[in-house]
C-alpha cells in the first residue's frame, strides 16, 4: 500500500472562527461579535470593540480565507437567513419575474432564497414542503396549486411562518397573504370593451380551479351584465396546444364576437400568435386584451391592451411580509391594484 505525502496533495481543513481568533489574538466571542456587528454611513463598528481591534480580526478572517458557517450559526442563533418560495412554474415569466425581485430583496437583507415549482401538483407540492422543513429554512412564500389547502395549512401548523402569494385558499384568512385584486382587473376588462365600442367579448380561459382566474372571469361577468355586454366564456385544458387555440378562436368568432379576452398570460400569448396565424387584424378586424405585461404586447403594433400587476410589488411585498412574520412582527394581507395598459 502507497501513500502520498507530498505536502502539494494535502488537504487542507477548512479555516475555523478559533483560527481567527488565535491569528488576530483575540477570543472567539469577540471574533463573533465583531462578524455580526453592522457598521454606521461612516464604517464604524456599532459594537464595544476597538476600531484597531476590530480591524485585526478582518485581517485575519482576509488572510485565513474564512467562510462563516451558516448552517451552524443559524441553528445556534434558531435562524437559517434562508427562506423558501414555491411557485407553479418558475419558468413561467411572471414568477421568474417575481423571483428577480424578491431575491433581490433578500439579498440586501442577508438573506438566501431557495426557488421551488410544484407544476400544479399537490403530491409535489407536499413533498417540497416536508424537503424544505427538514432544512430548517426560516419561511416560505407559497403559490398555492388548486386544492392545496391542506398542505398549506399543515404547512403553518408545523410552525413554520407562511405567506400565501397570488392565489388565495378557501378556509386559511389566518394565514397572511398577498394578491392582485382580481374582482378589479376582470371589471377593468369589461369597462376598457365597452369603451371600444365591443357588443360581444369572447373570454378564453384555461379550465383550472385556480382562485385568480376564476376571480377575473367573474369580476368580468358581473360588469360586463351591468353594462349590458353580450359574453361568453370558453375553457380550454391547461397547456392547450396550437389547434386547439385555433379551433377555439375560429368557433368564438364565427358566433359572431368582435372581441378576445384572455385573462391569463401564457393564453394570451398563445392566442395572439394563433390570430396572426389566421390572418386577423389587431384591432382592425378584433379588438383585444391580454394579462400580464409582456414583450411581445409591447413590440406589436399597435401595441397590444393589456391588464398589469406588478411583479416588483409582489416579489418585495411578500419579501417583507414574511420577514415580518419571522421578526415576530404583526402582518396583515395585502390586496395589490391592476393597471390598464396601452388601452
Amino acid at each position: 500500500m502507497c501513500c502520498n505525502t507530498n505536502p502539494k496533495y494535502k488537504t487542507m481543513n477548512r479555516p475555523t472562527i478559533k483560527d481567527v481568533a488565535n491569528k488576530a489574538g483575540v477570543s472567539v466571542g469577540l471574533v463573533s461579535m465583531v462578524l455580526n456587528a453592522k457598521r454606521d454611513e461612516n464604517g464604524k463598528f456599532n459594537c464595544p470593540v476597538k476600531e484597531e481591534t476590530a480591524q485585526k480580526v478582518l485581517d485575519a478572517v482576509r488572510e485565513l480565507d474564512y467562510k462563516a458557517n451558516r448552517q451552524a450559526a443559524g441553528l445556534r442563533r434558531g435562524k437559517m437567513k434562508t427562506i423558501a418560495v414555491i411557485v407553479p412554474d418558475i419558468s413561467n415569466k411572471f414568477f421568474a419575474d417575481i423571483a428577480g425581485h424578491l431575491e433581490e430583496a433578500a439579498f440586501k437583507e442577508g438573506y438566501t432564497v431557495i426557488f421551488c415549482s410544484s407544476s400544479e401538483s399537490v403530491e409535489r407540492l407536499s413533498s417540497l414542503v416536508d424537503s424544505l422543513y427538514s432544512s430548517n429554512v426560516d419561511g416560505m412564500i407559497i403559490a398555492p396549486c388548486a386544492n392545496s389547502e391542506r398542505i398549506v395549512k399543515k404547512t403553518s401548523e408545523m410552525g413554520i411562518k407562511v405567506v400565501i402569494m397570488d392565489r388565495l385558499l378557501p378556509g386559511l384568512d389566518h394565514i397572511p397573504s398577498i394578491a392582485l385584486d382580481n374582482i378589479r382587473a376582470g371589471a377593468m376588462a369589461a369597462r376598457s370593451f365597452s369603451r371600444r365600442g365591443c357588443t360581444k367579448i369572447g373570454v378564453i380561459c384555461y379550465d383550472t380551479m385556480i382562485s385568480s382566474l376564476r376571480d377575473r372571469i367573474e369580476g368580468f361577468k358581473q360588469e360586463a351584465d351591468r353594462l349590458g355586454i353580450e359574453h361568453c366564456v370558453t375553457f380550454l385544458p391547461y397547456n392547450s396546444g396550437t389547434e386547439v387555440f385555433k379551433t377555439t378562436i375560429s368557433t368564438v368568432l364565427g358566433s359572431g364576437a368582435d372581441a378576445l379576452f384572455f385573462p391569463s398570460n401564457n393564453a394570451a400569448v398563445k392566442g395572439l400568435a394563433v390570430a396572426n396565424t389566421l390572418g386577423l387584424s389587431i384591432p382592425g378586424d378584433i379588438a383585444y386584451l391580454g394579462f400580464d405585461d409582456c414583450d411581445v404586447f409591447e413590440v406589436y403594433s399597435p401595441r397590444i391592451p393589456h391588464i398589469s400587476q406588478s411583479t416588483k410589488e409582489f416579489g418585495e411585498e411578500s419579501f417583507r411580509m414574511l420577514i415580518d412574520l419571522i421578526e415576530g412582527r404583526e402582518v396583515s394581507s395585502k390586496v395589490l391594484e391592476p393597471v390598464l395598459v396601452n388601452d
